[in-house]
């Protein structure tokens, strides 16, 4: 095979020798080609900012809630559920795995959902859970005050999620368009979710597919603490019920990865025990 390529290649410089043919006129032809393309691109480019300029906020988080089965099916089949998996702690010396079962009733109105999330791990059994006014946590099957760390990253996690931009206008939150950023190759158009509490979470795009990529927020997790910075990646998305999940999630503490996720059962719109949110 190689020997038929060498034939090839001493055929073509023939050619070229004996037809006196400037390579110099060539490349400039091939350069003048790419330029106007690159012009054609630009343009293009140039009339996409401009129409993308004229879309307002509002109108790409109503073609996120659509890409992801639209307003009503998703009010009507997440109002609450149930979904479990696998959870990786990542901490500086090694990696923990354990099970994560996650049940929440949704809030009809304005508030934060009822939720319950119950982590098994070698070592320990937690369990952190908010009734719709306060946080509660369990370790063993014995209840426990939370710190204030804790607490406040938990409730962190029901204030700037996912479907938070889902739910914007029945939790009475605003919409800001930021501008485009590409990331890993992939464009993507930034939003500005400001909560009904005045705090903030910004969202990250797609602009192929307009799935929630990414999420970041941050919080002050003690009085004394400087902020920290959370985010949030989102991948393998799937149907559910007639809505779009996605299964697995990485969770980064100032640039560090520090939990995964990967969702392996989902049941939404299903009989669930409110007693389970009060207590263990």
């Amino acid at each position: 095979m190689r020997s038929i390529f060498k034939v090839q290649y001493l055929i073509c410089s023939l050619l070229l020798i004996c037809s006196f043919i400037n390579v110099q006129s060539i490349a400039a032809n091939i350069e003048d080609k790419d330029d106007k393309k690159d012009k054609k691109i630009s343009k293009d480019r140039q009339e996409f900012l401009k129409k993308l300029d004229k879309v307002t906020a509002d109108q790409i988080a109503e073609l996120v809630i659509f890409a992801y089965g639209g307003r009503g099916e998703f009010t009507a089949i997440r109002n609450n559920g149930i979904e479990e998996g696998t959870i990786k702690l990542f901490t500086e010396d090694k990696e923990v795995e354990g099970k994560l079962i996650r049940k929440f009733i949704r809030n009809d109105g304005v508030g934060e959902s009822r939720t319950r999330v119950d982590v098994d791990l070698p070592s320990q059994k937690l369990t952190f859970g908010y009734n719709g006014y306060t946080v509660w946590a369990a370790r063993d099957g014995f209840n426990f005050t939370p710190s204030p760390e804790a607490e406040n990253s938990f409730m962190a996690s029901l204030i700037h999620n996912h479907d938070a931009l889902l739910r914007y206008k029945e939790q009475e939150a605003t919409v800001e368009k930021v501008g485009l950023e590409t990331i890993v190759g992939i464009e993507t158009i930034v939003l500005d979710l400001t909560h009904r509490n005045g705090s903030k979470t910004r969202y990250y795009i797609s602009l192929k597919t307009y799935h929630i990529l990414h999420l970041e927020y941050e919080i002050q997790l003690t009085a004394e603490a400087t902020p920290t910075k959370f985010k949030e990646s989102f991948f393998d998305f799937r149907p559910v019920q007639n809505t779009l999940v996605p299964t697995k999630t990485i969770l980064y503490e100032n640039g560090k990865p520090i939990q995964e996720i990967k969702l392996t059962q989902i049941k939404y719109h299903t009989k669930l025990n409110e007693d389970e949110f009060l207590k263990y």
